[in-house]
């Protein structure tokens, strides 16, 4: 403990160790898989409206709400409160980063 506390602290109280230590292909391909092929099939649930004025509203109700359950369930897997992630992810960043790279590839018509 005197000679790495922080170790320690991995090792014995949050049971880390370096074969339970994250690989970063791993995660990358965990986060593609997980985030980005589920975050573009989400919008296409809007699809199952029967007019085009409602597939419009329902495609974008999803995107809205989409993220925010994301966001909910992760705080939910991490044992953290649930509103901050759901309102940050669902709300806050993901969305204005959204909307911009829609205004720049003119892809934005709402």
């Amino acid at each position: 403990m005197r000679a790495d506390p922080l170790a320690a602290h991995l090792r014995d109280e949050l049971g880390h160790s370096e074969h339970t230590a994250a690989w970063p292909p791993q995660a990358a391909i965990a986060s593609a898989s997980g985030g980005f092929l589920t975050g573009g099939l989400v919008p296409s649930l809007g699809l199952l409206a029967t007019t085009t004025t409602g597939r419009l509203w329902l495609i974008v109700a999803v995107s809205l709400c989409g993220p925010a359950v994301a966001g909910l369930l992760a705080a939910r897997v991490a044992g953290t409160t649930l509103l901050r992630p759901m309102r940050c992810v669902g709300c806050g960043p993901a969305m204005a980063v959204t909307a911009a790279v829609g205004r720049l590839a003119h892809a934005s018509g709402i």
